[in-house]
């Protein structure tokens, strides 16, 4: 599988605003660590609170504190946090469901972005997955994880097209939780 995301990729204030929306979406104070996936140049770390442990992730080194891992080779960081955030990174996934169970596992909040076939039908060619809604909900469900809230980027009204507007605010903005043990506590 080859890797369709650029080195020399140009991060853009949009970029950097759908990460300040994705964060605003959960009450960090109440959590103590967060692992950024895709990071790039690492602007989530200035909107966590300072005592949060935040993990970069990325396949390039934009950072030196960059963890670098290849997802579509099935690379993950080894580690456990409260909070995951993929903002623009499931796009580029071949194996949504196994990246979905490695997020899952590894923490209990997983908040991102997503461009969803039902809102952006003119895919770029470096998106390598087409996914519904439906078909994200369900893949978090079967690994234990509810969805808590969904929102649009910018670009709100499909319909009327706004050159200000740029692809990535097509996407849309979720949190997926662990589910509470279903099973109840059997006391002797």
């Amino acid at each position: 599988m080859d890797n369709t995301w650029l080195r020399d990729f140009q991060y853009t204030k949009s970029m950097q605003k759908r990460i300040k929306t994705l964060l605003s979406m959960v009450p960090l104070k109440e959590y103590g660590s967060l692992m950024d996936l895709g990071c790039g140049l690492q602007k989530a770390r200035k909107y966590i609170p300072k005592k949060m442990h935040y993990v970069p992730v990325d396949i390039y080194n934009h950072c030196p504190t960059t963890f670098i891992c290849d997802f579509n080779k099935g690379e993950f960081p080894d580690r456990n946090v409260d909070v995951i955030l993929c903002s623009g990174v499931i796009e580029y996934i071949y194996d949504v469901d196994s990246f979905v169970r490695n997020i899952t596992s590894r923490s209990e909040v997983v908040v991102g972005s997503y461009n969803f076939v039902e809102s952006f039908h003119d895919r770029p060619s470096i998106w390598v997955n087409r996914l519904t809604i439906s078909d994200l909900v369900s893949l978090f469900y079967k690994y234990g994880f509810c969805l808590v809230e969904m929102r649009m980027g910018e670009q709100k009204d499909r319909k009327i097209w706004n050159s200000k507007i740029t692809p990535f605010d097509h996407d849309h903005y979720f949190v997926f939780t662990k589910q509470p043990d279903p099973t109840p506590e059997i006391k002797g």
